[in-house]
C-alpha cells in the first residue's frame, strides 16, 4: 500500500510539472493565428447549432482535410471556456501532459521496471519537443496522446496475444485520422508490419470488429467524398501522381533521416546534440555487445514507435515537416530508458544519475530560455513575435481610440486571411467593450478606419494593400505593439447613403 501511495505521489508530481512548464508563458506568447482563428470560427458556428461539418481542417495537400472530430472535441472545449482561447489552451496543455502517464504504463509493459518508467514519464513531461505541441492550439496536438495510447494497445496486444486489444488498436488507430490524417497511414503501415513480425492473431471476431470500428470512426471521409464527388479521391491521385513528389531515394531518405534526427534532439536534449548523440553511441555500444541473441520484441516494439513516420518518406515533396514526426517523441523517450536500463552497469550508478540529471534540467533550462520569445517553436517561426497579449493589446488600443465606429482591416500572414483578429474583435469587444462593440455594429460606412498590421508583412501585395488605403484615406496617428503596428486613418471620402 505504502508503494503505491509514493508512486502515485510521484506521478502526480510528474503530471502537475508538465502542466506547470507547458502553461509558461501562457497565454501572452499563444499564437493565435489565421489557422486558430478559422478554427475558433468553425467552432462557434458548431456550438451556434448553426452549421455542422464533415471535415476538419485543410492539411499540406490541396483538397484533403483532416477529420472533424478535432471541430467537434474543440467545440465542447470553447464552450466550457465561453469562447475564451485562453482557457482554451489551458485544456490543451492539461491533456498534453497527461501523456507523461500514459507514456508511464507504456514503459512499464516494454522495460518491466517502475523505476525506469516513472523516468520515462518525467522525459515526457520536460522533453521541449512535447512541451511546443502542448502549447499549440492545432489538430496536430491531440496526435501525442493518441499516438502513445494506439501503442500501449498494440504492445498490449503483443505482449498478451489478446485479441481484446484489437478493439483498443482500431479505435485509437481510428481516432488518429480526426487529429491528423497522415497518422492513419502510419497506424496503417504499423499495424501491418506487427503482424507480420510477432504473429498477431487476426483470424478473430475481434480484429474484425477493431477493423469496424476504424472504418465507423472514419465513415465521416466516406460520406463526405461520397457528397462531392470524390474530391479527397481524386486529391489523393493527384497528389501521388503529381511529378511535383520527390524521385531521388537518396535525398528522401537523407531528408527523412535529418527531420527524424531533429525530432530526437528536440525530444531528447536540445541543450546538446552532439553530446546526445554520444552518449546514445555509447548505450548502443554496450547493448549490441551484451546481446548476443536476436533482437528482442521490446526493441523491435521501440524500433516501430521510433519508425512510426517511416511512410512519409513516399510522401516527401519540399522537404520535411516537423509535425509529421509528431508522436514519434514517445519512442525516443521509451527507447532511451530502455538502452539505460539494458546498460546501467556499464554505464555505472554515477553516469546515468548525471545523464538524467543533464536531460531534465536541460530540458527544463531551454524551454524557459526558448519560450518567453518562441525562438525554437517550430510553429512559431514565421512570426516569433506575434504574440496573443499583444493582439489584445491591439483590441484595446482600437476600442480606446475609435469613438463611435469604426472599421478594421488588417494584413495577415497569410495574405488576407483576417479570420484571427474576426474572432478576437467579436469575442474580446462583446466581453471587455459591449457598448462600443455594439455601437459599432450599426450599418454604414465608417469614418476611422485601423489598419492592423501583423509581424513580418513584406512585398509586393503589401506594398498594393497599404497604396489601396493611401487613395482613399489619410493617416491620423501610428502605434506598436509588440510585432503589430496599428495605423488610424480617416477616411477622405465618406458613403452618405
Amino acid at each position: 500500500m505504502k508503494k503505491k501511495i509514493l508512486l502515485l505521489a510521484a506521478l502526480a508530481m510528474i503530471l502537475f510539472l508538465g502542466i506547470y512548464l507547458r502553461n509558461l508563458y501562457l497565454p501572452g506568447n499563444m499564437l493565435f493565428g489565421y489557422e486558430q482563428g478559422r478554427d475558433a470560427l468553425v467552432v462557434k458556428d458548431i456550438i451556434a447549432l448553426d452549421k455542422f461539418t464533415l471535415i476538419g481542417p485543410k492539411t499540406d495537400i490541396d483538397g484533403l482535410f483532416h477529420g472533424a472530430g478535432y471541430y467537434y472535441i474543440l467545440a465542447a472545449i470553447y464552450f466550457f471556456a465561453q469562447g475564451n482561447p485562453a482557457s482554451v489552451i489551458a485544456a490543451f496543455t492539461v491533456i498534453n501532459a497527461l501523456t507523461a502517464i500514459i507514456v508511464f504504463f507504456l514503459a512499464k509493459e516494454l522495460i518491466g521496471k517502475t523505476k525506469y518508467a516513472l523516468l520515462a514519464a518525467l522525459m515526457t513531461a520536460v522533453s521541449f519537443d512535447v512541451i511546443v505541441y502542448g502549447r499549440w492550439l492545432s489538430n496536430v496536438s491531440f496526435s501525442i496522446p493518441l499516438v502513445a495510447l494506439f501503442f500501449f494497445s498494440l504492445i498490449k496486444l503483443v505482449k498478451t496475444k489478446n485479441p481484446k486489444y484489437w478493439l483498443a488498436i482500431g479505435i485509437f488507430g481510428g481516432l488518429l485520422s480526426q487529429f491528423e490524417l497522415l497518422h492513419l497511414l502510419y497506424a496503417f503501415i504499423t499495424i501491418i508490419i506487427a503482424i507480420k513480425i510477432f504473429s498477431l492473431p487476426i483470424k478473430n471476431r475481434y480484429f474484425l470488429f477493431g477493423l469496424g470500428l476504424a472504418i465507423i470512426i472514419n465513415a465521416n471521409f466516406i460520406l463526405f467524398d461520397a457528397r462531392h464527388q470524390f474530391l479527397l479521391t481524386n486529391a489523393v491521385l493527384h497528389y501521388l501522381t503529381s511529378q511535383s513528389l520527390s524521385v531521388d531515394p537518396l535525398k528522401v531518405i537523407y531528408t527523412y533521416i535529418d527531420g527524424l534526427t531533429l525530432n530526437m534532439v528536440a525530444t531528447l536534449f536540445p541543450s546538446n546534440g552532439m553530446l546526445l548523440f554520444l552518449f546514445i553511441t555509447a548505450m548502443l555500444m554496450f547493448y549490441f555487445k551484451k546481446k548476443t541473441k536476436k533482437m528482442s520484441i521490446e526493441f523491435k516494439l521501440i524500433l516501430l514507435m521510433i519508425f512510426f513516420s517511416f511512410p512519409y518518406i513516399f510522401l516527401l515533396k519540399y522537404g520535411s515537416l516537423e509535425h509529421f514526426y509528431a508522436g514519434t517523441a514517445i519512442g525516443w523517450i521509451v527507447g532511451f530508458n530502455f538502452l539505460v536500463s539494458n546498460t546501467e552497469k556499464s554505464l555505472t550508478k554515477y553516469g546515468v544519475v548525471l545523464a538524467y540529471c543533464l536531460i531534465v534540467v536541460g530540458n527544463i533550462s531551454y524551454t524557459n530560455k526558448s519560450l518567453p520569445n518562441n525562438s525554437h517553436v517550430f510553429y512559431h517561426a514565421v512570426q516569433q513575435n506575434y504574440m496573443y497579449k499583444d493582439q489584445l493589446a491591439t483590441l484595446d488600443y482600437v476600442f480606446s481610440h475609435g469613438g463611435n465606429g469604426f472599421t478594421i482591416e488588417s494584413y495577415n500572414i497569410p495574405n488576407f486571411h483576417q479570420h484571427a483578429w474576426q474572432y478576437l474583435y467579436d469575442w474580446y469587444g462583446k466581453q471587455k467593450y459591449p457598448k462600443q462593440y455594439a455601437n459599432n455594429a450599426t450599418p454604414g460606412e465608417k469614418e476611422t478606419v485601423f489598419m492592423i498590421i501583423e509581424p513580418g508583412a513584406e512585398g509586393k501585395i503589401f506594398i498594393q494593400w497599404l497604396a489601396t488605403y493611401h487613395k482613399v484615406t489619410t493617416p491620423v496617428r501610428k502605434q506598436t505593439i509588440g510585432g503589430i503596428e496599428i495605423q488610424q486613418r480617416k477616411r477622405l471620402i465618406t458613403d452618405q447613403q
